[in-house]
């Protein structure tokens, strides 16, 4: 049996490589984006980012969401903060 031989127009082939790279690009996006949210911590930029709140709520309630100091920055608990943030609106609510 020979092996067929099939020929691709350079046009295809070459939009198919630049889909390919997009899709790389994609991934490598979804991949950074997901490591940062499976974080067990999170520094004051990303509290900011996750409760729509500024640096200073961040830092005037961070007795109450809880926090450590690590190498002189503020570090949160993912968990803690989105159980502060899920007891805060459940009692906002409540009133």
């Amino acid at each position: 049996m020979t092996p067929s031989v099939a020929l691709v127009d350079n046009e295809l082939l070459n939009s198919l490589i630049a889909k390919i790279e997009v899709m790389g690009i994609r991934f490598e996006q979804i991949s950074k984006e997901l490591n940062e949210t499976k974080s067990p911590y999170m520094d004051t930029q990303a509290v900011m980012e996750y409760t729509g709140f500024k640096k200073t709520w961040v830092n005037d309630n961070k007795h109450k969401i809880g926090y450590r100091m690590v190498g002189g920055e503020l570090r949160f608990k993912r968990k803690e903060v989105e159980s502060f943030m899920e007891e805060s609106n459940f009692n906002s609510r409540k009133k």
